[in-house]
């Protein structure tokens, strides 16, 4: 269900609703598995069919050749840190988990390197602890997305807020992308 589009410049957003019923049992079975693991994982499955979004726009598009995935990290009261998942699409689940987890502990002991946090192709934020039905955001530099993990609504659903660059691909593309991660996400078409 699309909840949501505007446009301010050359950004829109968009934001769907995912049941999360499949996450919640797989956090279950997999209990080192997080829904920001899970939701980064299948965007970087689903990044490689919908190549615009893993880009930014100078004039004409420029495609990125790797998709790494900027990913916001935020413990205790530290000031949070945009952290890079490299070639994310390459990655098993675990493998993405394990990275996100091992950068984490990096931050928390202020050892992340400008290697640890720059050349994200694409971004994706983690808001779902902040009470934030949707976020619209403007997009990093040299990036055409970015995606937000907004609060859940009740105990089984939250949003997924996409905000893109309409230079480089148009609201049908983005809706085919946000509902491609949601059929993985709600365990239709399962990514593995």
């Amino acid at each position: 269900m699309i909840m949501a589009g505007f446009q301010i410049g050359y950004n829109t957003c968009i934001v769907v609703r995912i049941n999360t019923d499949f996450i919640t049992n797989y956090i279950k079975r997999e209990n080192n598995i997080s829904l920001g693991d899970m939701v980064l994982y299948t965007l970087a499955k689903n990044l490689k069919n919908y190549p615009e979004f893993n880009s930014y726009f100078d004039g004409k598009t420029i495609f990125y050749p790797n998709i790494n995935i900027g990913y916001s990290i935020k413990i205790l009261e530290k000031p949070a840190k945009n952290v890079v998942i490299r070639e994310a699409d390459k990655k098993s689940l675990m493998e993405v988990s394990q990275e996100i987890k091992k950068l984490s502990f990096l931050y928390l002991r202020d050892q992340l390197t400008e290697e640890h946090t720059n050349e994200a192709s694409v971004t994706l934020l983690n808001f779902s602890s902040f009470n934030a039905v949707s976020v619209y955001t403007p997009l990093y530099h040299q990036q055409s997305a970015l995606f937000v993990i907004a609060s859940e609504h009740n105990s089984n659903s939250f949003n997924l807020c996409l905000t893109f660059d309409v230079r480089v691909t148009d609201c049908q593309r983005a809706l085919n992308l946000l509902n491609a991660v949601r059929e993985n996400l709600e365990g239709k078409y399962p990514i593995d």
